[in-house]
């Protein structure tokens, strides 16, 4: 359970030159990070992703499983224009005449999505829905932005009638040069019907017992104060493990004085929804709650390569003008769907002293 530690960093960082050109968003994008959705428009459920590299370099990339279809266009743009303008381009894993509509398709979507979000500059934060005539998608539809999301802001497109178009499927960001998230990702239980895009990922199979234990401790971090019994190891001051099932972290996350409270909070909610070196958030099973000084996150990550699935809870709590405490349990679903009010108390346990 070790390897699902995270570090929070003291001093988040939210200003940046680093955009796609003519927009301006809330949380400028930063190198690595990236969107997938899932496209249901067609005839197959197929993902498209697109990733940030540096202002001048971008890359789409198209996976169908059922047409056995992977295709990467790698993209450099002129930083300076207010326009999308393309100056080079690479293809990969397109067969030139048969796929030739795929990278038309990669074209066609990248030019969309910044040519649309950019008319909507007048949103400043949180969501906004524009209703708009979209004929890649056949006609009218609903296209709804959060400023959250990476690049284009783009969480859906939804036709009239309430069908979903086009979702996120999980957003990210590349750990290192040698993080290969972005470029194997390929969805969750296949992409075959409505049905498996849905489901849940099942967690691998695992040993665990919960032990009954007649006491319980209050353990403390700076102002914050959590009720554990003691089936749980205290590693150090602000970490604590259930055996190989679950860990707990308590952390303090500072902002520059010059950070606006909205901005803080569009950028823990970002920063703590993003998948990370091949363990993959599902945008679909977030859960998202905020109050004045409160926030509520719950995220569901699936790891292909060895089948956990995690949930990841989180509270965060504003102390100070530019400070946040931050309650942090990641436990094995599996594990937590057997002993749901168990787990649920320990986050209820969870408070801030005055």
């Amino acid at each position: 359970m070790k390897k699902f530690i995270f570090t929070v960093l003291m001093i988040l960082c939210v200003s940046s030159i680093f955009a796609l050109p003519g927009i301006s968003s809330v949380i400028e994008d930063t190198s690595g990070e990236y969107v997938y959705y899932l496209d249901t428009s067609m005839d197959t459920p197929s993902l498209v992703g697109f990733i940030y590299y540096n202002p001048q370099t971008y890359a789409a990339r198209f996976y169908n499983e059922a047409n056995e279809k992977d295709i990467s266009i790698y993209i450099t743009i002129n930083p300076e224009s207010e326009t999308l303008d393309f100056t080079g381009e690479k293809i990969v894993g397109a067969k030139v005449l048969e796929d030739a509509n795929i990278v038309n398709y990669l074209h066609d979507m990248f030019y969309e999505f910044t040519s649309r979000r950019k008319k909507i500059e007048g949103f400043a934060k949180g969501s906004y829905v524009s209703e708009e005539n979209f004929p890649q998608f056949y006609g009218n539809v609903r296209i709804k932005f959060n400023q959250c999301i990476p690049l284009f802001n783009l969480e859906s497109i939804q036709s009239v009638d309430g069908n979903i178009l086009f979702s996120l499927f999980t957003m990210g960001q590349l750990v290192s040069s040698d993080d290969q998230s972005f470029a194997q990702f390929k969805g969750v239980n296949g992409l075959t019907d409505e049905k498996s895009i849905k489901a849940l990922p099942k967690d691998a199979k695992r040993k665990f017992k919960l032990k009954k234990s007649k006491s319980s401790s209050e353990y403390t971090y700076n102002s914050q104060k959590v009720t554990l019994d003691s089936g749980w190891a205290q590693s150090l001051d602000n970490l604590f493990f259930l055996g190989n099932a679950a860990l707990i972290t308590l952390t303090d996350s500072t902002f520059p004085e010059d950070i606006s409270f909205d901005t803080q909070k569009v950028f823990l909610e970002r920063k703590f929804s993003q998948s990370t070196n091949l363990s993959y958030a599902l945008y679909n099973y977030r859960k998202f709650e905020c109050t004045e000084n409160t926030i509520n996150l719950t995220n569901i990550y699936f790891q292909p390569e060895t089948k956990n699935v995690t949930r990841d809870i989180k509270v965060l709590k504003r102390i100070s003008d530019t400070t946040w405490a931050m309650f942090n349990l990641t436990v094995f679903d599996s594990v937590y769907q057997k002993h749901q009010k168990y787990f649920d108390s320990i986050v209820d346990s969870y408070s801030i002293t005055e």
